[in-house]
């Protein structure tokens, strides 16, 4: 394939100090460009080439440029955040639905059943990323270990470095006693303190996570 009007131009595309396509004039009897079998099969070869880059077998399906281009710019299974509250074409909320297998092919081919089964047979379930932190799976690095490809996780709060009681260790460093009724006053104080919220959280926004069919 050749550009056509860019200083990389194929000065000889069309005959010696010619390039680009050009109409004809009638007046003069200046040809028209004429394209000819090899032009045609350079293009062919170039479509051919990224049909099959995205894995698909060629066809005569006239859609196959564009199903190719979607896969290889956004494969299917492939999770992104939008800052919208509807999902764009070729993508479905990320919401936990149930799905059919038939009509998401490619995206059952990619995620199988790894986040639900559906009803065994005719569907399969979307993964649920409603109200949740995203975390890079552990793949035998072991800092987060034994968790399954897919799998959720409830929320917690690391204790103190070197093991021990939060409480304790917090009142030794103040000097106080265990079981004393300042460590015990300590204790209500910490018991009480962020209870006005359901959770530990940093600072974030809320965006819509949704998933490439």
């Amino acid at each position: 394939m050749h550009r056509i009007d860019t200083a990389t131009k194929a000065t000889d595309l069309f005959g010696p100090g010619k390039h680009g396509f050009k109409d004809g004039d009638p007046l003069t009897g200046d040809p028209a460009s004429t394209l000819n079998a090899a032009w045609f099969n350079s293009v062919q070869e170039e479509l051919c080439g990224l049909v099959e880059a995205a894995g698909l077998t060629l066809s005569a399906d006239n859609t196959q440029v564009l199903r190719a281009l979607k896969k290889l710019l956004a494969p299917a299974g492939q999770i992104a955040y939008f800052a919208m509250a509807a999902a764009p074409a070729g993508w479905l909320k990320a919401n936990g639905a149930l799905v059919s297998r038939t009509t998401y092919a490619d995206l059952f081919a990619a995620i199988g059943t790894t986040f639900g089964a559906g009803d065994g047979s005719t569907t399969f379930k979307l993964p649920d990323l409603r109200g949740e932190f995203v975390r890079g799976w552990d793949d035998e690095r072991y800092v987060d270990g034994g968790r399954a490809f897919g799998s959720a996780q409830g929320d917690n709060v690391r204790g103190p470095a070197g093991g021990g009681n939060l409480i304790t260790n917090i009142g030794a460093s103040m000097g106080l006693a265990a079981g004393s009724a300042a460590t015990g006053s300590l204790v209500g104080s910490i018991v009480a303190f962020g209870t006005t919220t359901a959770d530990t959280r940093p600072r974030n926004v809320a965006l819509l996570a949704c998933i490439r069919t």
